[in-house]
């Protein structure tokens, strides 16, 4: 894929980087590896939010941002997503009319499942033969099956999002009655990696149906490589068991609280609060779910 003649200029690939997730690094950004698949992205090296965006935002609020993000996954991992995907040819996304040069698109090519994603596209109207020539060249390569498998000693994690937090624990912790949800979404190879590995993230939001609360967990079960890999900036918090990590940052208007437990990656994002310190919050919240599943 031809990347500087598709955003007219250089683009620098960016190693275990996934631009749609957390600012490229949170624990969901690995799942389509997890998953069996390949993930590349190539930037110009600006962040993908500006300092007012939010961790789950699914678009760049960055305009200098210029990137191309490619996903190749295996047939198989569309089973048991979110959302629809047209019949013929199967696909689904578009590029963007108000918003020249952001496309997302996935599309069933044979037996693998390719996403391209884009911002800040000089020649958009390329994206179609770019997106055919990377399939081709996935297609034409050998195939390894996924040898992958949950490591010894993974955490058991609850089916639900209250098995983390019951909701009168989220009611202690946000000072009002809060619930759980999950994003429906539509349907991408993103979404259906989280569905593969079992890491549909929880939102949390106000009982009263006022806005949400702007929270948010989601988790890589048996995902400690790949916290090793990319080392979680922030300050480390001190928990009661030693075989547990916490470290929270603040890279913009939210703050990630990032939990290493039972071989498992979490992350808990929470933003701006009314009257409580996004810091405090997220290692309180993130302190507690240490301790309900140890």
């Amino acid at each position: 894929m031809e990347v500087a003649r598709l955003a007219g200029r250089d683009l620098q690939a960016v190693a275990f980087a996934h631009p749609e997730v957390a600012g490229s690094r949170g624990p969901l950004g690995f799942a389509v590896r997890q998953a069996g698949g390949l993930s590349c992205s190539w930037t110009n090296g600006e962040p993908y939010q500006l300092p007012t965006g939010f961790y789950w935002d699914s678009s760049p609020s960055n305009p200098d941002y210029v990137g191309i993000t490619l996903d190749v996954a295996p047939e198989g991992i569309g089973s048991g997503s979110r959302g629809t995907v047209s019949p013929d040819p199967a696909a689904s996304g578009r590029c963007l009319d108000h918003e020249p040069g952001t496309c997302f698109v996935n599309q069933l090519f044979g037996d693998l499942w390719v996403r391209f994603e884009s911002a800040g596209l000089a020649h958009p109207d390329a994206v179609r033969a770019a997106l055919d020539a990377a399939a081709a060249r996935a297609l034409d390569a050998g195939r390894v099956a996924p040898t992958w498998q949950l490591p010894a000693g993974t955490a058991d994690l609850p089916d639900t999002c209250d098995g983390f937090l019951a909701p009168e624990e989220l009611a202690g912790l946000f000072g009002a009655p809060a619930v759980w949800s999950s994003p429906a979404g539509g349907w991408s190879i993103s979404a259906a990696s989280w569905d593969a590995v079992g890491s549909w993230p929880c939102t949390v939001g106000y009982a009263t149906g006022d806005e949400g609360a702007g929270a948010q967990l989601t988790w890589l079960p048996g995902g400690e490589w790949a916290w090793d890999a990319v080392k979680p900036a922030g300050d480390p918090v001190p928990l009661p068991d030693v075989d547990q990590q916490l470290v929270v940052s603040c890279p913009a208007t939210f703050c990630d609280a990032d939990l290493l437990l039972g071989r498992t990656w979490l992350r808990v994002t929470i933003g701006e609060q009314d009257g409580r310190e996004a810091r405090a919050l997220a290692v309180d919240v993130a302190t507690r779910i240490a301790a309900n599943l140890r």
